[in-house]
């Protein structure tokens, strides 16, 4: 058992309620779901959520009639998303698969979409796992990812006070974060990840910050505004 399952393995009955309840978060999902239904849409699609835990941001689309296959290393996050599904009413729908998103095993050109939201950051060979993305979907497949940005978690350190801190992030050539709970976890630069797409021969149709706002005005321990929406 890797680190990174043992991890999540000890916070999956916690997890939503941890990681999806903050102001933060609400206004990161309208992000997400708002950019995913404007390419999902309507119709019957074979999605693979890699690395979708308890499937926060996958079993939506079962309910609109997708089909959806679950894979991650975390056998207690998989169990909670067994019982999402079941709440939800759509496990005809959901497969849950226990794997390692660099070696699925799945077969080629399976799926018409996939999403790796901030799991990217605990697999050893990135590059393979975007290799792996690539064979699997199929000719016209989306990728959508979400992955942890190298150039907030220097600045985050200037946010609170320490900039001697932030430029020494700032000109680490690979950095690593602790995050409480979630173990050690890379951050990518933009250049590179979009290096390694061209690489795996993916290629961006949409690039998007995330809680560039509301992150800000957390780590400076300020109020969000009540109208959430002006952070997006």
């Amino acid at each position: 058992m890797s680190e990174t399952s043992e991890n999540y393995d000890a916070i999956a009955k916690v997890y939503d309620d941890k990681i999806h309840s903050g102001y933060r978060e609400k206004i990161q999902d309208q992000i997400v779901f708002t950019t995913l239904d404007e390419i999902i849409g309507e119709g019957e699609l074979h999605i693979l959520d890699a690395g979708g835990g308890t499937g926060h941001y996958s079993l939506p689309y079962a309910k609109k009639g997708h089909r959806i296959t679950i894979l991650d290393i975390s056998s207690k996050m998989l169990e909670g998303a067994d019982s999402n599904a079941r709440a939800m009413n759509v496990s005809n729908l959901v497969e849950i698969i226990y794997g390692d998103m660099s070696n699925t095993s799945l077969p080629d050109e399976s799926f018409d979409f996939v999403m790796c939201h901030l799991a990217l950051c605990h697999v050893n060979g990135p590059l393979l796992a975007l290799q792996e993305f690539h064979r699997i979907l199929c000719k016209d497949g989306v990728l959508s990812l979400i992955v942890e940005n190298k150039e907030f978690f220097s600045l985050r350190h200037a946010f609170l006070g320490n900039l001697d801190q932030a430029l020494k992030n700032q000109m680490k050539e690979k950095l690593e974060i602790e995050l409480s709970g979630l173990g050690t976890l890379r951050t990518f630069r933009r250049e590179e990840l979009l290096s390694m797409l061209v690489k795996t021969n993916l290629k961006p149709m949409k690039i998007i910050g995330l809680r560039i706002l509301s992150d800000y005005l957390y780590y400076q321990n300020r109020e969000p505004p009540k109208d959430l929406e002006s952070l997006k």
